[in-house]
């Protein structure tokens, strides 16, 4: 997070998420990357337009057979990060 306490794109793109426990499904990485790809462009003022109620809404499947997913409430947590800039910059943006 930057000292201002607003995320940047950048800092949204390059998270690391853990990866779910072995036996525990996590949320799909390519769809959480691609959604993360989509909300950092829109952070960073491109893109096309992501609203609060999109990134609160954003399902992903679960990772299938042994691949293992990103770990729920830490993706969960970054979307809250998201939502809240995103709210910050409210709907003029």
């Amino acid at each position: 997070m930057t000292s201002s306490g607003s995320l940047t794109g950048n800092e949204v793109r390059q998270a690391v998420l853990p990866k779910s426990p072995p036996g525990i499904a996590g949320y799909d990485r390519h769809q959480v990357d691609e959604f993360l790809q989509r909300a950092a462009n829109r952070l960073d003022g491109s893109g096309v337009p992501l609203s609060v109620e999109e990134v609160a809404g954003a399902g992903f499947d679960r990772a299938k057979g042994l691949r293992r997913g990103y770990r729920i409430d830490e993706v969960d947590a970054l979307l809250d990060r998201v939502s809240a800039e995103l709210r910050r910059h409210g709907a003029g943006w």
